[in-house]
């Protein structure tokens, strides 16, 4: 993945970290729909958890 190493390469404990705070950077977001996110939508790049949309992410 160019973008970022993906999620579903760290320990349970981290995924479910980064995806607590991905939800919590957009659950003020009407336009995002929750049901999308999935780990595998995730990729983290310089520490910072991006959701990707059809290979390329968009930062939160």
């Amino acid at each position: 993945m160019p973008y970022g190493e993906p999620i579903t390469d760290r320990p349970e404990a981290e995924q479910q970290e980064l995806l607590r705070r991905v939800r919590s950077r957009i659950r003020f977001l009407d336009s995002f729909d929750m049901r999308e996110l999935f780990k595998s939508n995730i990729v983290v790049v310089d520490g910072t958890p991006l959701v990707a949309d059809y290979g390329l992410p968009d930062g939160l």
